[in-house]
């Protein structure tokens, strides 16, 4: 599972220490396959800006700057809630089939709950 980073979220690679294990000539190589086969093109983490964090950070320094912090709603489209048992109703109007009219007594044994049977008591000779 890959998990995307922010650039603020990075730390450089010299930051980490250099590693003493041993690395073969081979299992390099495959590495630098992998790396090479998974990667389109050079990924720039500048490019992309966490405008959640930041939409969080500005009120915050607002109030620490001492201002006063007004909470604005953010007006979106609502969407457009179904009532599924109305659509349901006006598919069966359009098909011209009644709702419930194709009950059987097959389809009605087979939703009947099977029960074991009881054993019987063996006579004690």
């Amino acid at each position: 599972m890959a998990m995307l980073n922010y650039e603020s979220e990075l730390r450089p690679a010299e930051d980490f220490p250099k590693g003493t294990g041993k690395v073969t000539a081979r299992n390099l190589q495959l590495a630098k396959d992998l790396i090479r086969s998974w990667s389109e093109e050079e990924f720039a983490f500048s490019d992309y800006k966490n405008r959640y964090r930041n939409r969080l950070v500005e009120p915050i320094d607002a109030k620490v700057e001492g201002n006063d912090v007004v909470e604005t709603s953010e007006s979106e489209d609502e969407p457009a809630v179904i009532n599924l048992m109305d659509a349901l109703k006006r598919s069966m109007k359009s098909t011209g089939k009644k709702p419930g009219g194709r009950t059987t007594a097959k389809r009605a044994t087979s939703t009947r709950r099977m029960t074991k049977p009881r054993k019987r008591k063996s006579k004690a000779s």
